[in-house]
C-alpha cells in the first residue's frame, strides 16, 4: 500500500488537454491542504476532521470468519463494472466471503439487526451511541472506488483495517447531483455527484477544474467526521479494506465533555432486513424509538416530514393509501412529534404493524 497520496499532478500526454484529463479525480488540481487530525478529541460537527487510533474493536471479518459465525444473514452487494452501471444485488455473507477477494465487489448496506452486538463506537463519540439513525458496514478487496457520495446526515466513517483515501470537496461550490441509487437511501436524503470519478473527463465537466479539494488517509484505527452535506470520494486498498458509518440526524447536539456515564454499545434506529434488504425500525415496539425515527425523518430543509418519506417505512405490499391514512393521525413538525405521548405511539405502532405485518405476525408482540 505504497500508493501516493495526494497524488502527484501530471503533465497531459499532448498540448491542448486540460490537467487530469481522464485520470481519476485528485489529477485535476492539487489538494488545498490535510483535512484537519483531531489531537484532543474534543469535536465539532460541523467541522471536518480526522481521529487517529481512536477505533480498538474487533473488526467485523474477523468475527465472521470464525468456525462457529452465523453466515446465513443476506448483506447487499455493490457491482459496479468497468464503464458500467452500478448495481446492488443480495446474497449470502458466506457467499461473499468466500468469493469477494476475486471479484470486484464492494459490501456496502445498513447493518442487520443480528450484527449489531459486534460494532461499538469509539468512546469519543460515546454521546452519541443511543442517538444514531442507522450504521452501515463497507468490506472490500484489493484497490477500490466509491462513488463521490453526498450524505444529508453527519457521519463519522472509521477503519477497522486496511487503508483508505479521502477527496473532501468545499462546501463552497456548485456541484452536478443526482439521489443515490442505494436501496438504503432514505428518502432521498443522500446523493452522488454526477461524474465517474475514476476517469474525469474534464470536457464534459469542466466544473472539476478549479474544484477545492482536501486530503486525508486513514489507516486502521483512524475515523473520519464528514459534516452533514459534504461530498466526498474514496478509494480502499488492502487484501482487505474495512469501514464502519455512524450517522445521525444533524438536529443531534452532543459532546463528549460529560459523557462518563455512556456506553459504547450501540443502538441505532434502523436496521437492514436480512430478508428483503428494507429499512426498518429496530426496535420495533419502543415508542420512544418511533418518535426518534420520525423526527429523524423530518427533511432539515423544509421542516416536515413528507408523506413519501414516511411512506418508506412500510412494506411494499401495503396500499398506498393505507399508508397515507396512517400518515394523516401524525404530526409532521418535529416540535409536534416530541410532544406525541406514548399512548398515541402505541396506537400507531399497533396500527401500522395491522396494516404493515400482518403476515409477520410481530404485531402480537405489541
Amino acid at each position: 500500500m505504497d500508493i501516493m497520496f495526494p497524488p502527484i499532478i501530471e503533465l497531459p500526454p499532448s498540448p491542448g488537454l486540460p490537467l487530469g484529463h481522464l485520470r481519476p479525480l485528485g489529477r485535476q488540481q492539487r489538494s488545498s491542504g490535510q483535512v484537519r487530525v483531531n489531537i484532543n478529541e474534543t469535536w465539532n460537527m460541523k467541522e471536518t476532521q480526522v481521529f487517529k487510533k481512536i477505533v480498538n474493536y474487533e473488526s467485523l471479518f474477523h468475527i465472521w470468519s470464525k468456525e462457529d459465525a452465523d453466515l446465513d444473514e443476506s448483506v447487499l452487494i455493490r457491482k459496479r463494472p468497468m464503464n458500467g452501471e452500478t448495481k446492488h444485488e443480495a446474497m449470502s455473507l458466506a457467499s461473499f466471503i468466500e468469493d469477494y477477494g476475486s471479484e470486484e465487489w464492494l459490501l456496502d448496506q445498513v447493518v442487520p439487526v443480528k450484527l449489531l452486538d459486534n460494532i461499538k463506537i469509539p468512546d469519543a463519540f460515546k454521546c452519541l451511541s443511543g442517538e444514531l439513525l442507522h450504521i452501515s458496514s463497507s468490506l472490500t478487496s484489493g484497490t477500490t472506488s466509491d462513488d463521490i457520495k453526498i450524505s444529508s446526515f453527519p457521519t463519522l466513517q472509521c477503519v477497522l483495517q486496511g487503508r483508505r483515501d479521502y477527496i473532501v470537496l468545499s462546501k463552497s461550490q456548485t456541484i452536478p447531483t443526482s439521489p443515490s441509487s442505494h436501496p438504503h437511501n432514505i428518502c432521498g436524503f443522500d446523493s452522488v455527484v454526477n461524474l465517474n470519478p475514476d476517469t474525469v473527463n474534464v470536457f464534459d465537466n469542466p466544473w472539476v477544474i478549479p474544484l477545492v479539494w482536501h486530503h486525508a488517509k486513514l489507516m486502521a484505527g483512524d475515523c473520519i467526521l464528514l459534516p452533514a452535506d459534504t461530498a466526498a470520494h474514496t478509494t480502499s486498498y488492502g487484501p482487505k479494506c474495512e469501514t464502519v458509518t455512524y450517522s445521525w440526524h444533524p438536529s443531534i447536539n452532543c459532546s463528549n465533555e460529560n459523557d462518563g456515564d455512556k456506553t459504547n454499545k450501540v443502538s441505532p434506529l434502523l436496521c437492514a432486513n436480512s430478508e428483503n434488504q428494507r429499512l426498518e425500525l429496530c426496535d420495533k415496539g419502543s415508542p420512544e424509538k418511533w418518535r426518534a425515527l420520525l423526527k429523524s425523518l423530518v427533511s432539515s430543509s423544509t421542516g416536515v416530514l413528507s408523506k413519501h418519506c414516511f411512506a418508506e417505512l412500510f412494506y411494499d405490499e401495503v396500499e398506498g393509501e393505507n399508508m397515507y391514512e396512517l400518515f394523516e393521525t401524525i404530526p409532521v413538525t418535529v416540535d409536534a412529534i416530541s410532544e406525541l405521548s406514548d399512548t398515541t405511539l402505541r396506537k400507531m405502532i399497533k396500527s401500522a404493524y395491522t396494516k404493515t405485518l400482518s403476515h409477520s405476525h410481530q404485531h402480537d408482540e405489541l
